[in-house]
This record gives C-alpha cells, structure tokens and sequence, in this order.
C-alpha cells in the first residue's frame, strides 16, 4: 500500500512538471550585439532577408551626424529604412522562429512553423525603437512589424512613421468578419488606430504588442503599449477576420495561420532618395509564445440604452432672411480620399501603374484589381503610399493576358481600392481607353 502510494505520488508530480513545462513561455531576445557583425541582417544568427532591401546591423560607434543611436542600444542595432520597398511579402525581413507556434487548434503553418511545437494561444512582440536621426525629420520614413510566421501571413500590424510633429505608432485591426461586395470579390474592413503621436525623436522608445488567439471566430484580441508597459494604448482584433472571411485569402483556404516570429516590411517609397542610409534603429528584440488566459474581446458595439422620451412638437417660426453664403467646408474626416491613377506602363511583361496619394489622405494602403474589357480579372497589385506621394504598383503578366491589355495596358480595366489613415476606404477606376 504504501508502495502504491509513493508510485502514484511520482506520476502526479510527474504530470504536474509536464504540464509545467508545457506552459513555460518560448522566447527569442537578442540586442544585435554578441553573434552580430555589422551589415547586412541576412543569415545573421537566424535573421532572414533575401530582397534588396535596407535592413542591416549598424555599427553605432561609426555614427556622424546626423546619424546618432541612443546610448542605451550599445555599440550595435538594427537600422531599418524604406529607401527601398516592394509590394511583395516573402523576401523582406523576417526574425528567427519560435519552436512553439501560436495560433487556434485549427490554424495552419503551410509548411514555415514546428510542426512538433507546442500549440500556444498568446503571443508577444517587444523591442525598443528610435530615429537614426534624432535631430532631423525624415519625410516618409515608414515601416511595418508583423506577428507572421515566415511567409507573410500577418495577424497583425503596427506601423512606426516619421512625422514633422515627432514619430507616431498606427496599429490596423479586422475588427468585424462583415464583407463588402466589390468588383466581383467579397472583402473585409482594415481600420487604422492612431495608437500614438509627438513622440519625441531624441529619445527612444519601446513598443509591445500581445495577441491572444481564442479558438471560434471573430474573439482575437490583440494588445498595443508604447512607453507605458503597464497599461495598453489601444486594445483590438487580430486579423483573423481577413484569412476566414475575406476572398483574398482564399488562395489559403481561408484558414487562419499559425504565428512564431516576426515581419518588418518595408512598402512605402519616401520622396526620390531621402531616407538612404538612415531610417529607424531597433534594439532590445524579443519574441515570446505562451499559454495564458485571454481577456475579452474588445466590444464593437455597445448595449443599447433606453429610448427617450418624445418632446413636445415645437411652434414654426418665421422664415428669416436668407444670409451669405458661407466658405466651402473641409472634407468631413468620415470621407474617403481616392487615389489618382496617374499612368500606366507596360515593361517587358510588368504592368506598372503610377498610384498618387492625396496629402490630404495621409496615407494611401491598398490594392489595384487589372480586369480585360470583359471583365476577366487577370490580378490584382498592392500599393502602399504616405500622403502626397506617388508610388508604382507592379503586376507580371502571363503571355496570355499581354494579349488583351494592348498598347501600355490602354484595353485593361483599373480599379483601386485604397484606405486613407483613417481607415476609411475609396475606389477609383479607369477604364480602358
């Protein structure tokens, strides 16, 4: 008895360790310094990058001004900028993998997650951040972090700019599954959170976003700190809206992905040659997944409150006279801002389409659909641009459809479908000529 007691006390303990174990957090932190040599981020201690972007290992001792790096990010960090940028996902900047993936029991890794890892249901991203110039603004500067998992299935978004007034922190969400009917394709809503803006460019400062997947539909929430690590800034959805709902994702079987590591992209061309060689720093780089319990969903909307009572039906009083006419209003900020197509160019077998971006947008994200005359759709060419700018959206297309788009696309259909910083989408169209 007393032998059978002892053996069923080790296999408690047993299982407890084991289920220990099982909930211990899996991270990567790395501050760039040991194992880091100074260029090129590719290959690096498990870093990936295969584009020719701007993503290296700075030396910060070999700054001059007008470069400068905190003193708090040693002698090395990683310097990102956007002098460079392309539509495409799969050879920007990808960190190291975490084992143990995170995501809902019917999420998929597409072959780029642990397949033997230890599902996870919270995943956290944290780093500090500054500009490589603190005494300078950068017009344009602009990337993008990411929980992906190596391919560029995000479930998330925060966008890190440069602004006259000082750096600002964006954080895109998919907070409803509801789909809108465009173009022959159902798709989701992006909306864009001013998390954070005015910061101070002389300083640095850290960021952190926590996203906890729930197994269902539509209950992601997604947490995002800067500065303050105690309390968050803005609470949201993930992107689990778009893989399930939008037809976008349907080449994925609308099937949410797991996630383990992290994408920093750079999609948003500054003005002709600004920003080469400086950019944002990043240091102090860490990535966790762990088990804990989610908090609620953020509410889309709120109870609905009593009715009020009727009033009483006023008298009508004279007509007065009818008084100048006033100065024409600004565009109500509910307004969505459309691009330009500002021209379109056949290279070889690559469409390239001019997007302009109104200033008054702020930013322009989004997408152009390339329909033939009959309405065949031969792809689709995504575009990201600040306010003011003019970025060239690019599509490769088959032999085929070279027939059908005549001289420099003149036979194709354009249709763009944008975003302004608000969130709130606009769509253009040119039609063939």
């Amino acid at each position: 008895m007393h032998r059978t007691r002892i053996t069923l006390l080790l296999l408690l303990v047993a299982a407890l360790l084991g289920a220990a174990q099982a909930a211990q957090a899996d991270t990567y932190a790395t501050n760039f310094e040991s194992g880091f040599a100074p260029g090129d981020v590719n290959g690096q201690q498990g870093w990936q990058k295969t584009g020719a972007y701007e993503v290296a290992v700075s030396d910060n001792a070999a700054f001059s001004p007008p470069l400068a790096a905190p003193a708090a990010f040693g002698t090395r960090s990683l310097r990102l900028t956007n002098s460079t940028v392309s539509g495409s996902f799969g050879d920007q900047t990808f960190s190291p993998s975490l084992s143990d993936p995170v995501g809902e029991p019917t999420s998929v890794g597409a072959g780029y997650t642990n397949p033997s890892g230890t599902l996870q249901n919270r995943f956290e991203m944290d780093f500090s951040f500054a500009s490589a110039t603190p005494g300078a603004f950068q017009p344009g500067l602009a990337i993008t972090a990411s929980p992906d998992r190596g391919d560029g299935a995000r479930m998330s978004f925060v966008r890190l700019r440069d602004t006259p007034s000082g750096l600002a922190v964006d954080f895109v969400d998919v907070p409803s599954p509801s789909v809108t009917y465009d173009t022959g394709a159902f798709h989701v809503d992006f909306v864009t959170h001013d998390v954070v803006s005015g910061l101070d460019r002389t300083q640095p400062h850290r960021l952190k976003l926590v996203m906890y997947t729930v197994p269902g539909p539509n209950n992601d929430t997604v947490e995002v700190y800067v500065d303050d690590m105690t309390t968050p800034k803005v609470v949201g959805s993930s992107w689990e809206n778009y893989s399930r709902n939008d037809d976008e994702a349907a080449g994925g079987g609308n099937l949410v992905p797991l996630t383990d590591n992290v994408l920093f992209r750079l999609s948003t061309q500054p003005s002709a040659g600004a920003n080469a060689g400086r950019g944002f720093l990043v240091d102090d780089f860490s990535i966790a997944s762990s088990t804990a319990t989610a908090p609620s969903p953020p509410s889309l909307v709120g109870p609905q409150g009593p009715a009020g009572a009727t009033g009483a039906a006023g008298a009508t009083g004279a007509t007065g006279p009818t008084g100048p006419a006033g100065p024409p209003g600004a565009t109500g900020a509910a307004s969505g801002t459309p691009v330009r197509i500002a021209g379109v160019r056949l290279l070889r077998r690559t469409l390239r389409i001019q997007v302009s971006c109104p200033k008054a947008a702020g930013l322009c994200d989004g997408r152009v659909r390339v329909r033939t005359r009959r309405g065949t759709l031969l792809g689709t060419a995504p575009f990201d641009a600040d306010g003011g700018q003019t970025v060239t959206a690019k599509l490769r297309l088959s032999p085929a459809a070279l027939t059908l788009a005549g001289a420099n696309g003149a036979a194709l259909r354009l249709v763009a479908i944008s975003r302004n910083q608000r969130g709130i989408a606009a769509r253009t169209v040119r039609r063939p000529a």
